[in-house]
């Protein structure tokens, strides 16, 4: 029947279909052209006689290639158009689609559409060959349907063709739609022993490098932290028992202090003050870190740091989890600042696991950013991937996955143009 429409002069690529979006009640009228009706079927050998016998060429003159000959890794003849420095950038340089007339190309593109809203990511990947180009939608709905189909080989080859351009694309109305996306993909992979995670991390790793927002630099309010509990005394004082009117006990130590040290360190330190006995009882907390958190905050920063950087990183979490307990901002945001300078693709794993342990969230986010930042390095090592693979929460939980998906959202949703 088609082979005979076709003699007669019927026409497979035009379309009566209203597609106008700028109306307010927008309902699709009209019919999509025959090939559309076919790709949404997943027709592609009707599809394959329309190409061949009702294409009309933008070049009559010049030798026809027909579809099968495109689609063969070598083609017999291909017909000589000029080449652009955008034509270069394209899959492939002379493709059948370019050979068609504009309604040619323009039911192409609609049978693209039609085949990916159908499922049919088969025929979408033909056209795709054929030359029809992506655009953010086709390629976020034909990578969701290759990963609910488990198809893997058309996964990961939808995944090598988001390009610079589809980046562009990426709005506040799609942005989430992708990087869940481009995260099941990666928590799939990782839970599997051949999984192959090198193509979406180097994805998730672009989108997040290039569209991240600068986050707030703390350096300078660290220092004026730092500058307001600066010792009015002698450094010498500190555990000194002279001119001493307060004192600590952890365990069966003694440390002694100065209230007018103390008083304005933290708010936390001045409830303890108010006891009237002057002797204080710390629990749970170790001699030699207490006595450290009081180096700096006598201002013997010299004695604090060397101390502190010579800590292994579970003693430099005690060290922060202390000064946390007693609201020292300024000792958390120096350990916080050292450990995050020893984050690297050996440490990450145990820094972010004592981290998470601990309930530290800035340390967690910092090591997020590392991750993120270096995603396709770090998912060859097993530990990496272990933490990838973990169970599935919502956003929003301590699952690794959900938690790098949320923050490439947040940092997109920061930026200016994502207001538009």
């Amino acid at each position: 029947m088609a082979n005979r429409l076709l003699v007669c002069g019927g026409c497979p690529f035009r379309s009566c279909a209203n597609y106008d979006s700028t109306k307010g009640n927008y309902r699709l009228s009209g019919s999509p052209s025959a090939l559309a009706l076919a790709a949404a079927r997943g027709n592609w050998p009707l599809m394959e006689v329309m190409f061949s016998q009702g294409s009309p060429r933008r070049h009559e003159k010049e030798e026809t290639m027909t579809v099968l000959d495109f689609l063969k890794d070598e083609s017999p003849s291909k017909p000589a158009f000029s080449q652009t420095e955008d034509a270069k950038t394209r899959p492939q340089p002379h493709s059948f689609v370019d050979s068609l007339s504009k309604i040619g190309q323009r039911a192409a593109l609609e049978a693209f559409y039609y085949s990916v809203e159908t499922g049919h990511i088969d025929v979408a990947l033909k056209l795709r060959k054929m030359g029809v180009q992506w655009n953010i939608h086709t390629w976020i709905r034909s990578l969701q349907y290759a990963f609910t189909e488990r198809s893997r080989p058309q996964m990961h080859l939808i995944l090598s063709e988001f390009t610079s351009s589809l980046m562009e694309d990426l709005n506040v109305d799609n942005i989430e739609d992708v990087i869940s996306v481009l995260f099941y993909v990666l928590h799939s992979e990782a839970n599997l022993s051949d999984g192959n995670l090198n193509t979406v991390s180097a994805k998730i790793s672009k989108i997040y490098n290039r569209y991240k927002r600068q986050r707030t630099d703390v350096s300078r309010q660290t220092a004026e932290v730092s500058n307001a509990v600066r010792s009015i005394i002698d450094p010498k004082y500190v555990d000194n028992p002279e001119l001493s009117d307060i004192r600590f006990r952890t365990g069966s130590n003694i440390i002694y202090a100065h209230r007018i040290v103390l008083v304005n360190a933290s708010e936390e330190f001045r409830d303890l003050l108010e006891n009237p006995n002057g002797l204080i009882d710390v629990h749970n907390v170790d001699y030699a870190v207490f006595k450290l958190i009081m180096q700096y905050l006598y201002g013997n920063t010299k004695i604090f740091f060397n101390e502190l950087s010579q800590y292994s990183f579970q003693r430099q979490f005690e060290v922060y989890d202390t000064s946390a307990r007693f609201g020292l901002n300024g000792v958390i945001e120096e350990c916080r600042q050292l450990i995050k300078s020893n984050i690297d693709c050996s440490t990450c794993v145990q820094v972010y696991k004592i981290a998470k342990k601990l309930g530290i969230a800035p340390l967690l986010s910092d090591c997020e950013d590392f991750f993120m930042e270096n995603l396709p390095q770090l998912v060859v090592q097993d530990q990496v991937r272990a933490l990838l693979a973990g169970t599935l929460d919502q956003i929003g939980q301590t699952d690794l996955c959900a938690n790098l998906a949320k923050k490439v959202i947040d940092s997109f949703a920061l930026l200016p143009h994502s207001a538009q």
